[in-house]
């Protein structure tokens, strides 16, 4: 019995799913990948660093947009670390986009995400202030 679990779903079952996964959902089963002139150049799902002016603003990345090691800071409301790049996230993003400091900012420009490679950005409007 354990042979025939293990040959089932160790290796029957990812294999079926696998074959599923790329013949009905490739583009998504592959990683939504983005490509230009037959080259992959990124993709749709994972956040990326843009350092020139030219691109949108991607959401704060506490992982350098790496997906290997994909995590949060896990830094609190409370947390100073937290208040300070917040302030300092703002103050760049009113700075580049020529707004003034009393413009509210979506919280997905201000707060990493939980993952550190989420690239969405909603159209809405979340804002959050910190207590003083």
């Amino acid at each position: 019995m354990l042979l025939l679990m293990t040959i089932l779903t160790g290796i029957i079952y990812p294999l079926f799913i696998t074959a599923v996964g790329q013949i009905v959902f490739s583009d998504k089963a592959n990683g939504s990948l983005y490509t230009e002139d037959g080259k992959v150049r990124g993709s749709f799902l994972l956040g990326q660093n843009f350092t020139d002016s030219i691109y949108f603003h991607s959401r704060p990345s506490v992982i350098n947009y790496n997906p290997m090691p994909s995590g949060a800071s896990n830094l609190g409301l409370t947390s100073n670390l937290l208040r300070e790049q917040f302030n300092e996230r703002k103050g760049n993003f009113l700075l580049i986009n020529l707004l003034d400091s009393a413009k509210e900012v979506p919280c997905e420009i201000l707060f990493a995400s939980a993952s550190g490679v989420d690239p969405h950005i909603s159209n809405k409007l979340p804002i959050f202030k910190f207590r003083e």
